[in-house]
This record gives C-alpha cells, sequence and structure tokens, in this order.
C-alpha cells in the first residue's frame, strides 16, 4: 500500500487538497439529495394531502348527490299525489254534478205530480162537496 502513497511533501499536500476537495464535493452531493430528498417528501404528503381531500369533497358530493336524489324523488311523489288527488277531486266534482242534475230533474218531476195531484184532488174534493150538498139538500 505505501507503494501507491506518494513520498514527497508537494504530492502529499497535492492529494491531500484532491482529497478535501473530493470529500467536500461528497458532502455537497449528499446535502443535495438531501434537499431534494426533503422536497420530494413534502410534494408527497402535499399530493397525499390533495388526494385525501380531494375523496373528502367526493364523497361529500356523492351525499349531496343522493339528499337530491330523495329530494327529487319526494317531490316526485308529492306531485303524483297531487295529480291523482286533483283528479279523484275532478271525477267527484262530475258525480256530484250529475247527482244534483238527477236530483234536480226529480224534484221537478215530483212538483209537477204534486201539482196535477193537488188540482186532481182539488177538483175531486169540489166533486164530493157538491154531490154531499146535494145529498142533504132539499128534494
Amino acid at each position: 500500500m505505501s507503494a501507491d502513497l506518494p513520498t514527497d511533501p508537494n504530492a502529499i499536500k497535492k492529494m491531500e487538497k484532491a482529497m478535501a476537495k473530493e470529500a467536500k464535493a461528497d458532502e455537497k452531493d449528499y446535502k443535495r439529495i438531501l434537499k431534494q430528498l426533503k422536497h420530494s417528501e413534502q410534494s408527497e404528503a402535499k399530493a397525499s394531502k390533495a388526494a385525501s381531500n380531494a375523496d373528502k369533497h367526493l364523497k361529500k358530493m356523492e351525499e349531496k348527490e343522493h339528499r337530491s336524489i330523495k329530494s327529487l324523488q319526494k317531490a316526485t311523489q308529492g306531485h303524483d299525489r297531487a295529480v291523482t288527488n286533483r283528479h279523484t277531486a275532478l271525477t267527484d266534482l262530475q258525480m256530484q254534478r250529475i247527482q244534483a242534475e238527477r236530483f234536480k230533474r226529480n224534484a221537478e218531476s215530483l212538483r209537477v205530480k204534486v201539482d196535477r195531484l193537488f188540482k186532481s184532488k182539488q177538483a175531486r174534493e169540489e166533486k164530493r162537496s157538491h154531490k154531499q150538498a146535494d145529498l142533504h139538500s132539499p128534494r
């Protein structure tokens, strides 16, 4: 091993200087790589946090969508019930009008019958009254 090492003091100094320069370059490279690693780890942490936040945001949006769908379905069901109730009310109204018209015609028919019967009754009563008067009158 001593065969490779210089014995001249200037050569030794030169070699020590070169070794120091090499050690300094190694240290500089090592610090540079450490700095890059630190930045890389920070970037990774930021990216991971951003992905986590995006995942949370996605879940919130999905929940909001589900709530919106439920609200829409509820509104649609409410609208369907309202349409059905309106249709039922319209049918009831038509049936009530038909029934009212039938009762009106029936009442009018009965009025005519009552009037006819009243006149007939009066005529028969008058006839009976005359007959009775004839029976009790001196002959």
